[in-house]
């Protein structure tokens, strides 16, 4: 195997550091969604902070430490049978690379934008009785992350990015308190 420079080593850490924030934030929506399909309320304002560190390994090891602020707001359109649940977030990302290579800091901040629709058939909520049904969450995301590297000539490095994602589902409630929850997607 060929032996990659320091300055190499950098340059590839610099143009991947992107790519891993953006595939920490990737599925960022996934948890309010599934906190959609219990929901009872027609409206909700939320906020979370979720943080991490990610390993990879592209012509040397990098270690990224990751956070991202996230809030945003859904209104649930009542339909016969269902809930629908159009909703927009917005995060603020932050990740820092070891300091293991021939540059002196590595750091990308990002911003996202997202809208995200939830249909939730028969309601899923308390007063339906958590019926069993279908669903489907769909999300549009928009993003920019600006990665900067100090080295010897301050390189940077600005990555946009537009994510379409789709989850169907149903769920199943088992048992005589129906307390047991299967999902199928």
């Amino acid at each position: 195997m060929q032996n990659i420079s320091n300055d190499a080593n950098a340059d590839t850490t610099t143009l991947n550091s992107p790519y891993g924030v953006q595939l920490a934030n990737l599925n960022s929506l996934n948890k309010r969604m599934g906190e959609l399909r219990e929901n009872a309320n027609a409206n909700g304002v939320w906020a979370r902070v979720f943080s991490g560190l990610q390993t990879t390994k592209f012509g040397t090891r990098n270690d990224t430490f990751y956070t991202t602020i996230q809030g945003g707001y859904d209104h649930a359109f009542g339909l016969n049978g269902a809930n629908n649940y159009l909703g927009f977030a917005i995060s603020y990302m932050n990740s820092v690379v070891n300091k293991d290579h021939s540059f002196d800091t590595l750091n990308s901040n990002g911003i996202e934008f997202a809208i995200y629709n939830a249909y939730v058939q028969d309601g899923a909520s308390k007063a339906n009785g958590f019926k069993n049904g279908f669903y489907n969450d769909s999300v549009i995301k928009l993003g920019y992350i600006h990665t900067q590297a100090g080295m010897n000539n301050n390189s940077a490095t600005d990555s946009f990015s537009f994510i379409l994602s789709n989850e169907l589902g149903y769920r199943f409630l088992l048992g005589e308190t129906r307390a047991f929850l299967l999902i199928l997607n």
